[in-house]
């Protein structure tokens, strides 16, 4: 896709084929994806229940795609914040959406949200993206 390394001289993203699972589990499409998606239904509808709303997102299936996108992506160095836990994990923030999002080192997503001062209880956004780097 024509991506660019990220600072630290790693490949582009890779493309994965993988199932995604629609409202209930009931339907499925083959996609192309940055990622494998959450790692079971029930993660991605745990996580669809609790941030969905905050992110004005309608179904499971644009919940993953969007998060796919988002933390697996091409990077927009303008807005969005890249880092890599010392396990693997790779973590962005979008300074001007605050969406933050996870992914295990796997290719797993782990969470995808709009962070909140109020709810991780550090000063602003960039603080909380910048503490959870260093976990």
């Amino acid at each position: 896709m024509g991506a660019e390394p990220d600072a630290e001289g790693s490949d582009p993203p890779l493309l994965h084929h993988h199932e995604i699972y629609h409202h209930r589990g009931l339907r499925k499409k083959t996609a192309v994806t940055f990622t494998l998606g959450f790692a079971t239904y029930a993660d991605l509808a745990e996580h669809f229940e609790d941030h969905a709303l905050e992110l004005g997102i309608a179904t499971h299936s644009e919940y993953e795609e969007t998060a796919d996108y988002f933390i697996g992506g091409p990077l927009d160095r303008t807005t969005t914040r890249e880092c890599h836990r010392r396990n693997g994990d790779t973590l962005r923030y979008n300074e001007e959406t605050e969406e933050f999002a996870v992914m295990s080192k796997d290719g797993y997503i782990l969470t995808y949200y709009i962070a909140d001062p109020e709810l991780h209880g550090q000063p602003n956004n960039r603080e909380y993206f910048l503490r959870e780097c260093k976990q």
